[in-house]
């Protein structure tokens, strides 16, 4: 089974600030969270079977008013990007 590269920082969206506004229905007020970068996510009993690709570092949203999800780039985006290039 071969493995997908992970998503790029590149590919997330900006930084909003910290009067995120829900890009799904509008509203302000998103509870933030720092995560960290992670490879693949498989099953314990079977690591053939892939639940989640690798992921990058990466602030997770979740506004307050829906709960719709989603993952900004950090604000050194672009160093952490030229330093694993660099590597």
């Amino acid at each position: 089974m071969s493995t997908p590269p992970a998503v790029p920082v590149s590919a997330l969206p900006p930084y909003s600030g910290p009067d995120t506004v829900c890009p799904k229905y509008g509203t302000s007020g998103a509870s933030t969270e720092h995560r960290i970068a992670r490879g693949e996510i498989v099953l314990p009993w079977n690591p053939r079977m892939r639940v989640d690709g690798p992921q990058p570092e990466r602030r997770h949203c979740r506004c307050r008013s829906c709960g719709y999800q989603w993952a900004e780039a950090p604000l050194d985006a672009a160093l952490t990007t030229a330093v694993e290039v660099a590597c």
